[in-house]
C-alpha cells in the first residue's frame, strides 16, 4: 500500500513510476511455498508502470528445518548469525538486481527492512551510480529482525533514508545513521475514500442492534500484532459488557488458522458467540465496518506507524494501541486515543471498557483523531514530502545546479 499510494502520487504529478515487485501473493508466500503465487510479467495499474518478477519459495518440508538453524544461531549469538537471519527472511526475487541495473533510473526507492531486495537494490544503484532512497518501515521490538548491525551499515551508506516517524528518524540516528540523511515523511490515506457507507449496514449483516456496541480489529492476523492479547482482554470486557462484540477483520495468515481460530473456538459459548472473525474481506467493505465500530483496538508490537489508526479517526473513532515508539509518536495519549503496555491485559481491558462506557469520550477522542489524519496524515500531503526529497536527490546529481521539475522513474 506505502509503494502504491506514493507511486501513483507521483504519476498524477507527472512523473514516470517504475515498480519492480514480486509475483508474491502476500508476504506469508515468501516462507510458505503452499500459497500460490500470482503470474510474472508487466502491467500498467493506474499509470504506473508494474514488473512481477518470480519468487523462489524453500519447500515447506525444508522451511522448519532452517528456521531451527536460524534461530539457534542468533539465540547462541554465534557468528555470521547477522547473514543467516537476512538469508532467511529473503525474499529471493529472480533477476530483481539485473532489472535495476536494466532500467533508466533517476534514483532507486526500496522499502521495507529488513529484507533481502534492499540488499540486492542497494548494490544495484552503487553499481549505476544513483542515489539510493530507503524506506526501513523499523519495528524496534522485533529484535529478530532489526537487531541486525548489517542493516543499520547500509543505511549509513545510502542517500536518503524516509522514516515514517519522529521516534523512527532517532532510532536510526542512536544507530549510527547520518541525522542529515533523514527525512520524517508519515504515511497517509484518501480521505475522500471513506464515510460513504450508510451506517448500520455492517450492524444489520451481522445481526448486531443499534445499541450494541462492536470492538474492532483490522490488519493482517500475524503473530505480533496482539490478537491473543485482545481475546484475554476481552474475555475481562465480556464480564462487565456481556454483548459486545469482536470483530477480527483481515487477511488470515497460519498464525490466525493455527491458533487464534482455534482459540476462539475454546471459548465459552456466551463469548464465542460475540466474536465476528472475518478473512479476506472486500476493501469495499471496510468503510461499512469502520461506519459502524464503537472503538478500534490495534495492540501490536510489530508496527513502524499503523495506517488503519488513520483510517479509524477519519471515522471519527477514538483507537486504542500499543505504547511503543512508532505508535506513541502517532496516537497522543489521552487527546485522541489510549495507549497500553504490550502484554497488560488488565490495562487494555479498562481501556476498552472505558471507552465503551462514556459515549462523549468516544466522540471526543474520535473526533480528535479525525482533525490530526486531515492536518497530517493525507497522501497528497505524504506525497508533497517525498516529491521533494527526490527533487533534491536530482538536484543534487547535477552538482548542486537547481533544475526544473523533471521525469523520473522511482523503482
Amino acid at each position: 500500500m506505502l509503494m502504491k499510494c506514493i507511486s501513483e502520487g507521483l504519476v498524477k504529478r507527472g512523473h514516470q513510476v517504475t515498480v519492480l515487485t514480486s509475483n508474491a501473493s502476500s508476504a506469508e508466500a515468501y516462507t510458505n511455498s503452499r500459497i500460490k503465487t500470482l503470474p510474472s510479467g508487466v502491467e500498467i495499474i493506474n499509470g504506473v508502470l508494474v514488473q512481477r518478477l518470480p519468487i523462489f519459495q524453500i519447500p515447506a518440508s525444508i522451511r522448519p528445518i532452517l528456521d531451527k538453524i536460524a534461530f539457534s544461531f542468533w539465540r547462541r549469538k554465534l557468528p555470521f548469525n547477522d547473514i543467516i537471519r537476512l538469508f532467511w527472511l529473503g525474499p529471493y526475487i529472480r533477476g530483481l538486481y539485473q532489472q535495476i541495473v536494466r532500467l533508466e533510473a533517476d534514483f532507486v526507492t526500496v522499502t521495507p527492512l529488513p529484507y533481502l531486495h534492499i540488499y540486492r537494490a542497494f548494490k544495484a544503484a552503487e553499481r549505476k551510480r544513483i542515489p539510493l532512497v530507503v524506506i526501513p518501515c523499523i519495528h524496534p521490538m522485533d529484535a529478530w529482525a532489526f537487531e541486525n548491525p548489517r542493516h543499520y551499515r547500509l543505511l549509513q551508506k545510502c542517500q536518503a533514508v524516509i522514516a515514517n516517524t519522529s521516534y523512527e528518524r532517532d532510532y536510526l540516528i542512536s544507530r549510527g545513521v547520518p541525522e542529515e540523511k533523514i527525512h520524517v515523511a508519515g504515511l497517509g490515506i484518501y480521505p475522500e475514500r471513506f464515510n460513504k457507507a450508510r451506517g448500520g449496514e455492517f450492524r444489520r449483516k451481522h445481526s448486531i442492534g443499534d445499541e450494541g456496541k462492536i470492538v474492532l480489529f483490522t490488519g493482517r492476523k500475524a503473530e505480533g500484532k496482539g490478537l491473543r492479547l485482545l481475546l484475554s482482554a476481552m474475555k475481562r470486557v465480556w464480564e462487565v459488557h456481556n454483548d459486545v462484540k469482536l470483530v477480527l477483520a483481515g487477511s488470515a495468515t497460519e498464525f490466525s488458522r493455527k491458533v487464534i481460530e482455534p482459540e476462539i473456538a475454546r471459548l465459552p459459548e456466551r463469548m464465542r458467540r460475540n466474536v465476528i472473525n472475518i478473512d479476506d474481506f472486500e476493501e469495499s467493505e471496510k468503510d461499512s465496518i469502520y461506519t459502524d465500530c464503537d472503538v478500534f483496538v490495534l495492540p501490536s508490537k510489530i508496527e513502524s506507524f499503523g495506517i488503519v489508526f488513520l483510517e479509524a479517526w477519519i471515522h471519527g473513532k477514538p483507537v486504542i494501541g500499543c505504547r511503543t515508539g512508532p505508535v506513541a509518536s502517532v496516537i497522543t495519549e489521552g487527546e485522541d486515543g489510549f495507549l497500553v503496555r504490550y502484554g497488560d491485559v488488565e490495562g487494555l481491558a479498562e481501556a476498552i471498557i472505558k471507552l465503551l462506557q462514556d459515549a462523549n469520550l468516544r466522540n471526543k477522542l474520535g473526533s480528535k483523531g479525525r482533525e490530526k489524519v486531515l492536518k497530517r496524515y493525507t497522501w497528497d500531503k505524504i506525497v508533497s514530502k517525498i516529491e521533494a526529497i527526490y527533487q533534491t536527490l536530482i538536484e543534487e546529481r547535477v552538482d548542486g545546479k537547481a533544475v526544473g521539475k523533471r521525469s523520473h522513474r522511482r523503482l
